[in-house]
């Protein structure tokens, strides 16, 4: 599978394209995460030095303890946040080489038979993708 040729630069002056819808929320969701991870780090150092005299731990301990527990509290919001992923976002990212031969054909009707096909689609399907493409579905 080969990837998309870039778009050649827009000349000057010319119209910009719109940014994608959910652009701002996209930001907004990775500047929250962002911010919040650096308040986690910046509140864990504050707090590693008196764990350290309370619980007489060595620096090797509390390595690894201040280690394991952003590990843990990361791997834990990831669940939530992977399964959202995979509930509302792109289930199929990557298309396999008969269907991406399908939508770029030279047979103009068929290929937009099977691009139709393609966007209802959950998963993809490539049977059903070229009985499209042939006009038998």
């Amino acid at each position: 599978m080969s990837a998309p040729a870039p778009a050649p630069p827009a000349a000057p002056g010319a119209p910009q394209e719109a940014p994608q819808r959910g652009a701002g929320l996209t930001l907004a969701l990775l500047t929250a995460i962002a911010t919040v991870q650096f308040f986690d780090r910046a509140l864990t150092v504050v707090i590693l030095e008196p764990i350290k005299r309370e619980f007489a731990l060595g620096d090797a301990q509390l390595g690894v303890l201040a280690g394991l527990s952003y590990a843990a509290a990361f791997a834990l919001a990831g669940i939530p946040l992977g399964w959202l992923a995979d509930r509302y976002g792109v289930s199929w990212q990557i298309t396999p080489r008969d269907g991406e031969a399908m939508t770029t054909s030279t047979n103009q009707v068929g290929a937009q038979r099977a691009m139709k096909a393609m966007m209802g689609m959950k998963k993809l399907d490539i049977a059903q993708l070229q009985a499209a493409f042939n006009g038998t579905a």
